[in-house]
């Protein structure tokens, strides 16, 4: 899978998981970024499957950055 599909894939992800997994007026921060990783690589290992696996926590949190969906 390429990075830019990836990506895509991440943040649509992140935003279903910040739907269900935050209370209702909690704002998703960087704070909430472990619990998501945890929650990709429990269940939904195969959108994992890009870059060096050392830098992918690193790589979904700058996505999510570019993205704007954590401060």
């Amino acid at each position: 899978m390429k990075n830019r599909e990836s990506r895509d894939q991440i943040i649509g992800e992140w935003d279903r998981w910040v739907s269900y997994a935050l209370p209702e007026g909690i704002e998703a921060s960087e704070n909430h970024l472990l619990g998501f990783f945890s929650h990709l690589k429990a269940k939904c290992p195969d959108m994992l499957e890009f870059g060096d696996v050392y830098d992918r926590y690193q790589t979904v949190h700058a996505w999510l950055l570019e993205a704007k969906r954590i401060l």
